[in-house]
């Protein structure tokens, strides 16, 4: 997959990557996921356990029993794209729109929705 450029920031976007599983990029999130709505994506109870950011919980204060006892646990999520700085990644947000100015990478609470590539 090609290493794209963020839309709006001059960050080097790294190489293009040759793995079978991934992150997305802004380009590619923008271009498979038609609207916010098909980003959003569910937070398994693990995810959420493992101090994954859904909505409706605090910062630093989630329950997996009572955050995602409900169908959904929705959650933000990695891009592979860089954001403004090089030590930030751009995500998606829980309303499923895209930050591309990002945060920083180290930040746990956000969850990761990795990407598969088959040939066929």
């Amino acid at each position: 997959m090609p290493a794209h450029k963020n839309p709006n920031y001059s960050t080097p976007p790294g190489n293009p990557t040759t793995d079978k599983i991934f992150l997305l990029s802004v380009v590619e999130a923008q271009t498979y996921f038609a609207t916010d709505a098909d980003r959003k994506a569910d937070a398994t109870r693990y995810a959420v356990k493992k101090g994954a950011y859904v909505e409706g919980s605090e910062m630093g204060n989630v329950s997996s029993n009572s955050i995602c006892s409900d169908a959904h646990c929705i959650s933000r999520w990695w891009l592979r794209s860089p954001g403004l700085k090089r030590i930030y990644a751009a995500r998606v947000y829980i309303d499923g729109s895209i930050d591309d100015y990002g945060d920083y990478v180290l930040a746990a609470h956000i969850a990761v929705r990795p990407a598969l590539l088959v040939n066929l």
